[in-house]
């Protein structure tokens, strides 16, 4: 039977990376030829058995995740991309060298670059019928560099390799990109991030003080440098909620609005605890800066899950599928502006935010695993 191996040299990571690759193995299923092969650090590589009741963070995600598949660890000494890739190169040499398998492989994320110049040179598996690659990020960084743009241009041309894009703005910029290579090797694979579990969640009640979220990973990029002064300076605007964990202390530094701020809840969050600070909120806030706007995020199918509206900004992946479902509002580009745009928003209740919440509602409905799966899997198969 051919094996499909699904690498993620950064499920140990801070952030979303684990998450996601659950998130995807609990929609595919218990799959017999599937293996899920993830690095950890530190912990002693090998296969994944059992974990001891209890567990949390990364113990807890790898007892999940070998639930549905096969999981196997390779360890890493930090949360390096680099480092994970060419790790997990090295393990996938092993693994077909030792176990005589033939099959696919799917890297969830991958230093594409470092990656696109050791596979066919110093590493090529005959056996492999495939390898895909998922990436995140737009082509504009890779095309800065010559070396970069020829080794990219040269390993995503090879018969056996695909790279997939999460959006579809993301393959519109790779193919104008790289005009040359075959359309059939940059194509669209869509998230499985909304699991048909169940979960539901009750409408806000009606308040005539809004409350406001943000979730998750607390970086630079989110609006919190400018959002908490602006809840703290006139909170007639509702109440400001941020929760989450720091990606790194750089980013707590960088961050000191949140020190004393009463609505910051400082700790790492499970799944479900994640979706209950969501469900907690009227509104999600998304107004990212410096962020590209072609990639999708995670927090709208956060929103999703919990039955939530969001506010973003009107451009890119989110600004489409938020007009699309009309599951959200658009807030003005200029900051000036935003302290009135706050002050108008619809309440829970009110017709007009019964329709946005109808509007996630449908959101969940196309993108949740049903609709999603069969797509996820005829673009890693076919």
């Amino acid at each position: 039977m051919n094996k499909v191996l699904i690498v993620q040299p950064w499920f140990s990571a801070v952030g979303h990376p684990a998450q996601s690759l659950l998130n995807t193995a609990r929609i595919l299923g218990k799959q017999a030829e599937f293996i899920y092969i993830v690095s950890i650090e530190p912990a002693t590589t090998g296969i994944v058995v059992s974990v001891e009741p209890g567990a949390t963070g990364i113990e807890a995600s790898l007892a999940k995740l070998a639930e549905y598949a096969r999981v196997i660890t390779f360890t890493v000494a930090s949360a390096s991309l680099r480092e994970g890739t060419f790790k997990a190169i090295q393990q996938l040499r092993c693994l077909f060298r030792n176990e005589k398998m033939k099959g696919s492989i799917l890297f969830f994320d991958a230093h594409l670059v470092l990656l696109s110049a050791l596979w066919g040179s110093w590493t090529h598996i005959p056996e492999v019928s495939r390898l895909g690659v998922i990436y995140l990020i737009g082509p504009e960084r890779i095309k800065s560099s010559r070396l970069a743009s020829w080794l990219v241009k040269r390993f995503i041309s090879r018969p056996e390799v695909v790279l997939y894009l999460r959006t579809e703005e993301l393959v519109s910029a790779w193919h104008e990109a790289f005009p040359s290579v075959n359309a059939a090797h940059i194509r669209h694979m869509p998230s499985l991030e909304i699991p048909e579990d169940g979960l539901t969640f009750p409408e806000p009640v009606k308040t005539t003080l809004l409350k406001f979220g943000i979730v998750g990973q607390i970086r630079r990029g989110k609006g919190l440098e400018y959002l908490v002064p602006l809840f703290q300076r006139h909170p007639h605007l509702g109440k400001l909620t941020v929760a989450g964990t720091f990606n790194n202390p750089a980013e707590r530094a960088a961050l000191p609005e949140l020190a004393d701020f009463p609505g910051f809840i400082d700790i790492f969050l499970s799944e479900n605890d994640l979706l209950q600070q969501v469900a907690n909120q009227d509104y999600l806030l998304m107004l990212y800066s410096n962020w590209d706007e072609r990639m999708e995020s995670a927090v709208l199918y956060l929103a999703a899950r919990a039955n939530r509206p969001v506010i973003t900004y009107n451009k890119g992946w989110c600004g489409r599928l938020v007009a699309q479902f009309n599951c959200g509002l658009f807030a003005p580009p200029e900051r000036s502006a935003l302290k009135e745009f706050l002050s108008m928003l619809p309440k829970p209740g009110e017709a007009e935010y019964q329709q946005l919440l109808a509007g996630i509602q449908q959101f969940r409905i196309n993108y949740s695993g049903g609709h999603a799966k069969s797509a996820f899997l005829k673009a890693l198969l076919e």
